[in-house]
């Protein structure tokens, strides 16, 4: 049976895309998307971000988000009830009453009352168990709403930084690129956003990214080029890409990369 990482690296594979191109497009860092191929799971950072990172990258390469989730809660679950467990024998050790120094032999009438003055003990222990517990869920509870808002209202950002603009790379007609000399025509394409849609379009013959970036609806991005391109997207239904009078659309309705020439 796989594990997580064998089904990452075997979708991503099967659908000819490198870690560099994942980590453009879903804008993890590609040491992380190495690490989850891996199966190296225990990062160090929270488990809502590694969760997250984890829905993101399934959706990317087409899996059953819900299914790789539950895979990785199941690796904590003995983790879980380690760390209750040693919470409980802290506590426990912190509670107990000590024993009198100076006592010597104790008669029959003090061996049968011990236990009952252990009880009290015992109530506040668990108390303080199911205290802790409920405050350590709450906790839990309040960041993951936290996450879920800021991901409702921003989307699926790829980097706000170049939003409503392009990085267009070799584009100056008094410098053209080596390709010009080599006799590939500079081009024109046009992508045009039906809905907001994140985008990267990189130039094949010398991997130049020509763009990268949020287009918001009706927002038309001009893009100079030389050869063909390939263009990676996360909503192919929100893309259409013009070059010379023609229209193109993405043929994928998710996440996914077309090649243009």
């Amino acid at each position: 049976m796989q594990n997580i990482g064998e089904k990452l690296e075997e979708a991503r594979k099967r659908q000819g895309i490198s870690i560099r191109e994942a980590s453009d497009v879903t804008k993890i860092r590609s040491d992380y998307l190495l690490a989850f191929e891996n199966n190296s799971l225990d990062l160090s950072l929270p488990d809502v971000y590694i969760r997250g990172f984890l829905r993101n990258y399934s959706t990317f390469l087409k899996l059953d988000a819900g299914q790789i989730i539950t895979d990785f809660d199941a690796l904590g679950l003995s983790q879980g009830k380690e760390s209750q467990k040693n919470l409980h024998d802290l506590l426990g050790r912190m509670d107990l009453p000590e024993a009198s120094a100076g006592s010597g032999s104790s008669d029959n009438n003090d061996a049968e009352s011990a236990p009952k003055t252990q009880s009290p003990t015992n109530r506040t222990l668990y108390y303080k168990v199911a205290l802790i517990s409920g405050c350590v869920l709450i906790v839990i509870l309040l960041i993951t709403l936290l996450v879920n808002l800021v991901l409702s209202q921003k989307g699926p950002e790829i980097n706000p930084e170049l939003q409503h603009s392009a990085i267009l790379n070799g584009n100056d007609p008094t410098n053209p690129p080596e390709a010009d000399a080599q006799g590939v025509d500079q081009e024109e394409i046009t992508l045009i956003a039906l809905d907001d849609v994140n985008v990267v379009v990189r130039q094949k013959l010398d991997n130049k990214e020509l763009f990268s970036g949020s287009i918001q609806k009706g927002e038309p991005i001009t893009v100079i080029k030389y050869g063909p391109v390939r263009i990676s997207f996360l909503e192919g239904d929100n893309l259409i890409v013009e070059k010379g009078g023609q229209k193109f659309s993405m043929g994928k309705s998710g996440p996914g990369t077309r090649s243009l020439d």
